[in-house]
């Protein structure tokens, strides 16, 4: 049986594109990688399976999740450098 390495693209404003690695039903996490455009990794972020990232750009990403309520929450969360 053969999996996919990825499972979604998101091209960023700034040129950098964000990959989701798969993962096998029931993992607790995703992780996706910022990929540079010379294909460089230039960081990567770990989110529950259960968000959404929805955009990303060079200093901030956009996720949406789903509370236990049912009530769905998007959050703009800055990034910062090390």
């Amino acid at each position: 049986t053969q999996l996919p390495t990825f499972d979604a693209i998101i091209v960023a404003d700034d040129g950098n594109v964000w990959v989701r690695q798969f993962s096998l039903p029931g993992s607790a996490e995703v992780r996706w990688a910022v990929l540079q455009p010379d294909g460089n990794v230039l960081a990567q972020l770990t989110l529950p399976v259960s968000d959404r990232l929805y955009s990303a750009g060079d200093d901030h990403v956009v996720v949406g999740s789903s509370r236990e309520d049912g009530a769905e929450t998007v959050t703009l969360w800055r990034l910062g450098r090390r």
